[in-house]
């Protein structure tokens, strides 16, 4: 047996070297077995080797009684054919947490008393899976919950070994609402649930974790499938205000159950609880992701955007651009988080005085390609002819990018500020109709304290979409797409015709 392998058995110390004995002579070839069938973890789970749960005793008993019979983990990875992958989505050691989502947290699976939340040491908690055991309501008639994204699409760089310009951070708030005559928009005795559909772990879907402490300045790496403000792919909300949110999750665009095919367009399961744990209201909604920014159609070897440079990596090939246009050492400095030195508004860095914002570098600098077109323009770098991020009701109507934000030129003005200057409803529709004074659509709240994009959806996907998944909530809580318009949503009485959400003196 290996050296390796043998300090790992259960028992730590000289024990294990006489039980590692016994085994070669009692159960010929099982040393080697048990070598190859631990190993076979190490694909699916990256995070396993060197990790507490890097031995035997992920799939055999841990007492000298009944050792080394299989524990009921390994007792589901033998009768599966010796598949990780068929087992993921089972709860072998039925403590609530399926064998994936222990395996991910590098807690035992085949163990009972070992949960993710009981890890030594482990501070976050938060991106462990919840087990909805039950069919959920949408409603128990006396509340409801409603969910959304609050961009309508967000940006992750497909690696992230040479430069990053976006990490994997999407955002989704809640709000729970009181029905009745009168609705109430409520935060108190009532907690609200989160999870990725089908997506319980990114870290084996992209190499953000392998470089985030060093692009981030971090005191140490981040734990697999942790999210730069603490939270992961299901967990509870966060209180804020007038609304719940989830701040910074690590979403990819790839499903546990298919990581070749990019899905932009995931689901997000949302579920209010009461103080007692009982379902109070859950609802369906997007969690928009894309990596459709590759910046591929320029800056291959010996591309438009870098002409006479061919290090055969994309990224590299732009870092080698920038070194020679602009004299710095970008290659010898890798991974290199572009925000740095260009402040972001959208990751609040404040950058190097004297370098332009990154919004104002990358327009500016491409501005000379717009050919005054979504396609050929906006949709060069944000995603994207495959993604199609401009969804909603105005892009149905006619309208593209250009409609809303001007044409490059006009997002490479030195006086725009990225993220905080947006354009805004009331350049087409009236001030009922319009976001609140000096607040963006995504932080305006209309008809008794509910926010726009509740009803509306967020901005890039107004209601109805032609993404099936966006209009999901709406079918969930009305029975059609489109705007959340069906009063008895929230209300236990139809309201009268002049109590409509934009009759002006109605408006919050």
């Amino acid at each position: 047996m290996p050296a390796l392998l043998t300090q790992r058995l259960f028992f730590w110390g000289a024990g294990a070297i006489v039980v590692a004995s016994l085994l070669m002579v009692i159960w010929p070839g099982t040393a080697q077995a048990f070598t190859h069938y631990l190993q076979a973890a190490y694909s699916p789970y990256p995070n396993i080797p060197n990790s507490r749960i890097d031995n035997c005793s992920l799939c055999h008993q841990t007492d000298t009684v009944n050792w080394p019979g299989l524990n009921r983990f390994g007792q589901d990875y033998a009768s599966h054919g010796y598949s990780f992958a068929a087992i993921s989505g089972l709860d072998s050691d039925n403590d609530s947490y399926t064998n994936q989502a222990e395996l991910t947290a590098l807690s035992f699976p085949g163990n009972f008393t070992d949960r993710p939340l009981s890890v030594s040491g482990r501070p976050y908690p938060l991106y462990l899976p919840i087990v909805f055991k039950k069919p959920l309501p949408v409603s128990n008639g006396q509340y409801v919950v409603l969910a959304w994204n609050d961009l309508g699409m967000h940006c992750m760089d497909p690696s992230y070994e040479d430069f990053a310009v976006l990490p994997p951070f999407n955002t989704l708030w809640a709000q729970v609402i009181r029905r009745g005559k009168e609705p109430d928009v409520v935060t108190n005795k009532v907690t609200v649930e989160y999870k990725i559909i089908d997506n319980s772990y990114s870290v084996i879907k992209t190499n953000f974790w392998h470089y985030a402490h060093q692009l981030f300045n971090l005191p140490k790496p981040l734990p697999p499938n942790v999210g730069l403000a603490g939270f992961g792919l299901n967990g509870q909300m966060h209180t804020s205000g007038d609304h719940f949110v989830a701040e910074g999750i690590p979403l990819t665009e790839y499903r546990d159950s298919d990581r070749t095919t990019p899905y932009p367009y995931q689901l997000a399961e949302v579920v209010a609880k009461d103080q007692d744990g009982n379902i109070l209201a859950s609802t369906q909604t997007v969690a928009p992701i894309s990596t459709e920014m590759n910046c591929q159609n320029c800056h291959t070897d010996n591309g438009q955007g870098n002409p006479g440079i061919a290090t055969g990596v994309l990224k590299q090939n732009i870092l080698t651009w920038h070194d020679a246009e602009e004299g710095t050492h970008l290659m010898d400095n890798r991974p290199v988080l572009c925000a740095n030195c260009h402040s972001s508004n959208a990751l609040g860095l404040p950058g190097t005085a004297d370098v332009p914002n990154l919004s104002l570098a990358m327009h500016r600098k491409h501005q000379p390609l717009d050919d005054f077109t979504m396609e050929g323009t906006c949709y060069q770098c944000h995603p994207g002819p495959d993604t199609k991020c401009l969804r909603g009701a105005m892009y149905q109507n006619g309208e593209t990018c250009q409609s809303c934000h001007g044409n490059m030129a006009d997002v490479a003005n030195p006086s725009r500020r990225p993220w905080l200057d947006e354009p805004r409803c009331t350049q087409c529709h009236d001030a009922a109709h319009g976001e609140n004074p000096n607040k963006l659509y995504r932080f305006s709240t209309g008809h008794g304290g509910v926010y726009c994009q509740a009803c509306h959806g967020s901005q890039h996907a107004i209601y109805p979409s032609i993404e099936p998944n966006d209009n999901i909530q709406s079918v969930l809580q009305q029975g059609h797409a489109g705007t959340l318009s069906k009063c008895t949503v929230c209300h236990t009485r139809v309201p009268d015709e002049d109590e409509g959400p934009h009759q002006g003196d109605d408006d919050d």
